[in-house]
């Protein structure tokens, strides 16, 4: 079994994990900005616009994962915990990018891809080093309604993207060399087969058959079928920003931690302080009792009242 094939197999942590929801759905799908590799770099997005470079990878694999943590667990560390036996020294070469498409208190869903660092930086010397990178063929989910297979052909080759429920369950680029696009579609779905699924939609397109506004509106559209797809970015800055953002959120709840321990202590303390207050309350109370008894010799209910009229 290749590496391809021993990644297409999800992590399963316990029973049986829950339906895919909704996550990171972008509110405004207008401001993104998509385009091919093969379109004019040159055209710059406005401050408030995403601009997304859709790139047939060659060395990109998908790989679906499902945690039992939510927001407090570091996805990127749990991946590499997996990825490390089958790795080995190759772990610096690639790079390592979580798609979040469910996320719960309890639940972390999503789909992680591994990509060669030396195929980014070649598409980063020839792309728009300021946009974001999407796999070609996911651009175009809305083709298949979020459930099928999607096929980008350009002059090298094909890649192929399998989706269900909007969630990428396998991705496969191949060479002219070795097959032609038809038969690549029917390789993921016999490979979706083995795995006990059926693929009733495929999607088959070709760069420069498409004009530019067709593609902006597919990749806009898509945005709505593949959760978290709005947060992905497969680009050198994408990767490195992923790797930020999980040491953020690791420091922050750590911080919280402390503070919340540092509250606990609080609380003891105060409850501490209460409780010894009530204790001795009734202590203090009948000193003046134990006070005149040991200068008067006798017993009073007002203490102070029968020592002010025996002195």
């Amino acid at each position: 079994m290749g590496l391809k094939e021993l990644l297409a197999k999800p992590i399963r942590f316990g029973g049986k994990t829950s339906s895919l929801g909704s996550f990171g759905k972008p509110s405004d799908p207008e401001r993104y900005k998509i385009s091919t590799v093969s379109d004019d770099p040159s055209d710059l997005a406005l401050y408030n616009e995403t601009k997304v470079v859709l790139v047939p990878f060659k060395t990109l694999v998908s790989y679906p994962f499902s945690f039992p943590f939510g927001r407090k667990g570091n996805v990127r560390d749990a991946l590499l915990l997996r990825f490390k036996p089958i790795l080995g020294d190759k772990e610096q070469k690639l790079s390592l990018i979580p798609q979040i498409t469910e996320q719960t208190a309890t639940l972390t869903k999503g789909v992680a891809w591994l990509v060669s660092k030396e195929e980014v930086s070649q598409w980063e010397a020839v792309a728009d080093r300021d946009a974001a990178f999407w796999p070609a063929a996911l651009a175009f989910a809305d083709e298949v309604a979020g459930d099928g297979v999607v096929v980008w052909t350009d002059g090298e080759g094909s890649s192929a993207v399998w989706l269900e429920e909007g969630q990428t369950h396998f991705y496969r680029w191949m060479p002219h060399a070795e097959g032609t696009p038809e038969e690549l579609a029917e390789w993921v779905r016999q490979y979706a087969a083995s795995q006990g699924k059926e693929v009733t939609r495929v999607s088959m397109l070709r760069d420069g058959d498409a004009t530019p506004a067709a593609v902006l509106a597919a990749g806009r559209a898509s945005l709505s079928r593949v959760p978290g797809l709005d947060m992905l970015d497969l680009s050198s800055r994408g990767a490195a920003g992923v790797e930020q953002i999980e040491a953020y959120f690791a420091a922050a709840f750590r911080t919280v931690r402390t503070l919340s321990a540092l509250g606990l202590v609080f609380l003891v303390l105060s409850a501490l302080l209460l409780v010894q207050g009530l204790y001795y309350r009734g202590t203090f109370a009948n000193l003046p009792r134990h006070a005149y008894a040991r200068a008067f010799g006798e017993e009073s209910n007002s203490p102070l009242t029968s020592a002010n009229r025996m002195l």
